[in-house]
């Protein structure tokens, strides 16, 4: 029994860390919204011009990637020899494992240069960017003036837009958001089953379940059998509860949950419920089901038929 409940507290977990993750994703991936495309043209311009120098002559000059020059003598994402040297000289900790630095450096121009072009990952690219160019201001550019040291600075600061405003409507995160499935077991397909085996794990079937801003847990789609669900808001904000017939969604019980409140419901076998979290933060619902039940996931609350 105390094995059975320690996996039944790690899965609990796992699924609040999926969620946490799902979120941080997905923050990172939106890009700032403009009203007019001119704004998105403008911003877009820098950004993938110094993304196409970074992964063609900077990055590629020194990291294998397709149209990196033949006579380097590069393979796929290999670094050039005598870069791990140059980094080394900057001493500690990049003496430390000169070879890791350089490739991570290397990589960040080459490749992050070719996700700031495809405006993917975009602000992820930009924060690896702007690592790298600090590093080369700071430790190998300094005692070169302004001069030699403005390419380093002019990259500095598109990774620095690149990560305030992200890829705006001309890059493939704008298109990503766009076509995102709702459903949050497609997106994170082991959140989901960690949330069916969280809820099954225990003999009493009692779990705490995390719901992200805009979302909703769906529970019982597989299930065909009545049970009773007791369920407490250990939030601070109202949370929805919608049972529905499972053939056409018609609405057939549901009410507001308010913060610290409980709440008990007979489901019966024809019925899924949803959770729903309207607010702007994360919320926890305690569930206890009185008997195992089938059919659990994620999804946003766009995807529910009114």
């Amino acid at each position: 029994m105390l094995q059975v409940c320690i996996r039944f507290k790690f899965e609990v977990l796992i699924i609040k860390l999926q969620l946490i993750m799902k979120n941080i994703f997905w923050k990172c991936t939106r890009p700032t919204s403009f009203p007019n495309l001119i704004q998105d043209v403008l911003i877009a311009l820098p950004r993938i011009l110094g993304g196409l120098l970074l992964t063609i002559d900077f990055g590629g000059g020194k990291f294998g990637m397709p149209w990196t020059d033949a006579e380097a003598g590069l393979h796929l994402f290999q670094v050039a020899a005598w870069f791990p040297e140059d980094v080394a000289s900057f001493g500690a900790p990049f003496s430390w494992a000169p070879w890791f630095f350089a490739w991570m450096g290397a990589a960040s121009e080459a490749i992050g240069g070719l996700f700031l072009v495809l405006g993917f990952q975009t602000r992820l690219s930009g924060f690896f960017l702007a690592c790298t160019m600090l590093v080369a201001i700071f430790f190998q550019k300094w005692g070169g003036g302004t001069w030699g040291m403005l390419p380093a600075m002019s990259f500095l600061w598109i990774a620095i837009y690149a990560m305030v405003l992200g890829s705006g409507k001309l890059g493939l995160d704008y298109w990503i958001l766009k076509l995102k499935r709702a459903d949050f077991a497609k997106a994170l397909p082991f959140a989901a089953v960690a949330g069916i085996l969280a809820l099954s794990s225990c003999s009493s079937n009692r779990a705490g379940i995390y719901i992200a801003a805009g979302e909703q847990f769906v529970l019982g789609e597989q299930n065909t059998g009545s049970y009773t669900l007791k369920l407490r808001n250990a939030s601070d904000t109202l949370v929805g509860i919608r049972a529905v017939n499972k053939e056409d969604e018609s609405f057939s019980q549901g009410f507001g949950i308010g913060p610290r409140s409980r709440a008990e419901l007979k489901i019966r076998g024809s019925e899924k419920v949803y959770l729903i979290n309207h607010s702007t933060k994360e919320v926890k619902v305690v569930v206890e089901l009185s008997k195992q039940v089938q059919g659990m996931r994620y999804q946003e609350i766009d995807s529910l038929k009114q």
